[in-house]
């Protein structure tokens, strides 16, 4: 009898276990679903759930900026944090995208693994599939918000977190880009750049940035050693994405030439 109660009562702790843990992870979906609130102004949603910023003069020949935002708590100060960025695209007449990465990407730490993040390691590349493909489904539905008359081929930028993962969709040749801007992150080694992929690329560096001015340089130089021509820009300062670093980014991709531009994709 005693050890049929044992059996008993292990099942239910079992069962129990299992309970609690479905409802840890429902919890922690339920906190990651798309919700159009979180979009706000200068935000609209889209129907992944990722976030769109439109110039109020949007047309077919509107250039689609994809940024990769830095590994932070929730979805609301992504969109917080971005804002400053959407206005500024959109007084250049650029659209911004904000896509969102996922919990369980920053493994350094309990906390960090809570935190949203980018797939950015060597071995992760059937998550940056899924990311790339998310990617373009947000950039075929921005050029159906346009009308663009063809396929938009869309700049890829990243900060921090997601610098390392635009960096590293960059070496993969992964997403069809017409430049890159790559703020205050760096690129997980190994990685090699393609020269016959290569593209207008910004990084732009901070020098009193401990850990990432140090990965930066290290991006720089292997982008040389394959053979590509980075513009390199830095500053004084710590680890942020400031004003200036986004006038700097709308600037680059506002200075290209027109056979360089988004454009360029449309008949």
């Amino acid at each position: 009898m005693e050890a049929r109660r044992r059996r008993i009562g292990a099942r239910a702790c079992a069962a129990l276990l299992l309970l609690v843990a479905a409802c840890t992870a429902a919890a922690l979906a339920a906190r990651d679903e798309p919700q159009a609130e979180v979009c706000a102004p200068p935000f609209a949603p889209l129907p992944s759930g990722s976030c769109v910023a439109l110039p109020h003069d949007a047309s077919a020949d509107t250039q689609v900026i994809v940024f990769l935002h830095g590994m932070a708590p929730t979805r609301d100060a992504i969109v917080r944090a971005s804002v400053p960025f959407a206005e500024a695209a959109n007084a250049a007449g650029m659209a911004l995208i904000v896509p969102f990465g996922a919990r369980g990407y920053c493994p350094w730490s309990a906390d960090a693994r809570e935190w949203l993040c980018w797939p950015n390691s060597p071995g992760l590349r059937s998550a940056r599939h899924t990311v790339v493909q998310r990617l373009e489904e947000d950039v075929r539905a921005v050029g159906r918000m346009l009308s663009a008359r063809a396929p938009v081929v869309p700049v890829l930028v990243g900060f921090s977190n997601g610098a390392f993962a635009a960096a590293r969709l960059t070496a993969e040749n992964a997403l069809p880009v017409r430049a890159v801007g790559i703020a205050h992150g760096g690129v997980s080694m190994p990685a090699h750049f393609g020269a016959d992929a290569q593209v207008p690329v910004l990084l732009l560096a901070a020098r009193g940035d401990r850990w990432h001015y140090p990965t930066m340089q290290e991006l720089r130089d292997e982008l040389l050693a394959d053979g590509w021509s980075p513009t390199w820009s830095e500053r004084d300062g710590a680890h942020e994405l400031t004003g200036d670093d986004v006038r700097a980014i709308v600037d680059f991709l506002g200075a290209l030439a027109p056979g360089d531009r988004v454009d360029a994709a449309l008949p």
